[in-house]
């Protein structure tokens, strides 16, 4: 990569280089980063299980799509795969959450008094969903997923329970906020999950000012993003998203899954209110992930952590999200 780097220097002692193609050289350098770096990560997503078994696999509206069943920590469990990334799980033999951030949605009981409704954004192999509905009875709930196919899907291999009190809307999350005029007391949003794409249309201030719409007096949001503590005082996607929130909302508390991993993407997860209440959650309240059982002060990460100055509030007319991913995932991934 560093002999890339002078690529430059050395064809300027060419004897016929025009020195003006200095800034084409610089695109070519940088595109072929971006495909080795994009590259590499897809190859070994692919295979990170090449031993699992294959249950299902098809190709969707917006992505190809496989359920394989696999092990992780030791147990077997079975995942949905869409593309190259591994976006939901449970285990088969039991309703416990696969993955760490999952367990966030199970928080709302120390967040809101007496939740009426639900709303998640992205469904993926609904597992959240399944989890609301067993665990808060008289809740009912809505979920807006952009495939198909993954509803059924969640019913026929990931448990999901035909209810009467789940609604399930196919579609852009967007497009279904601006439709409704009803308000959530809970909503979680996981639509980063795979932290490789941002929908730029879901990471606005106008987005999430519809968002704060849709959220009654004491709604919480939970956000599941996939971002990285700060290392330089560039702007990132992570901190550009988090000025955002932060600037549509009042009160925004972010918790890492793995505290240990201070410069390593991981799931960092948003909790945000609609009202300026603080986020308090009890001290013997605790979460287990593969490194260690925390405590949520363990887990917790101040908001400056992961902003800079020169980061900047996403809107419509100004979305660099995209390219703020791509440099983010290049340089800490």
């Amino acid at each position: 990569l560093s002999g890339i780097i002078f690529l430059p220097k050395l064809l300027r002692r060419l004897p016929h280089y025009d020195q003006r193609n200095d800034m084409n050289v610089h695109y070519l350098i940088l595109s072929v980063v971006i495909v080795v770096v994009v590259g590499t990560i897809v190859w070994v997503n692919s295979n990170r299980n090449s031993s699992s078994d294959i249950v299902y696999k098809d190709d969707g509206y917006y992505s190809h799509i496989e359920i394989i069943e696999s092990t992780y920590d030791g147990k077997e469990v079975r995942l949905l795969k869409r593309d190259n990334n591994h976006s939901s799980g449970q285990f088969l033999d039991s309703d416990e959450f696969v993955f760490e951030y999952t367990k966030f949605s199970l928080l709302d009981e120390h967040l809101i008094t007496e939740p009426k409704n639900f709303l998640m954004i992205g469904g993926g192999a609904y597992t959240i969903p399944k989890a609301i509905h067993d665990n808060y009875p008289n809740v009912a709930i809505d979920i807006i997923e952009l495939e198909p196919s993954l509803y059924e899907l969640a019913k026929e291999y990931f448990r999901f329970p035909e209810s009467n009190r789940v609604t399930n809307h196919v579609g852009d999350a967007r497009v279904f906020l601006n439709e409704i005029d009803t308000q959530y007391d809970m909503v979680f949003m996981d639509v980063f999950s795979t932290g490789h794409f941002v929908p730029p249309h879901l990471v606005t201030a106008e987005f999430f000012n519809n968002l704060k719409d849709n959220l009654t007096d004491d709604g919480v949001l939970i956000i599941n993003f996939i971002g990285s503590q700060k290392t330089s005082t560039n702007k990132t996607i992570t901190g550009s998203l988090t000025k955002t929130v932060m600037n549509v909302f009042p009160s925004v508390s972010v918790y890492r899954t793995y505290p240990k991993a201070i410069a390593r993407p991981q799931n960092l997860m948003y909790i945000v209110r609609k009202n300026n209440l603080p986020t308090t959650l009890p001290n013997e309240l605790t979460m287990d992930n593969l490194e260690d059982t925390h405590t949520f002060s363990e887990l917790y990460i101040d908001t400056d952590k992961l902003v800079s100055n020169k980061d900047v509030v996403l809107t419509d007319n100004h979305n660099p999200a995209e390219l703020l991913l791509l440099k983010e995932r290049i340089f800490l991934w």
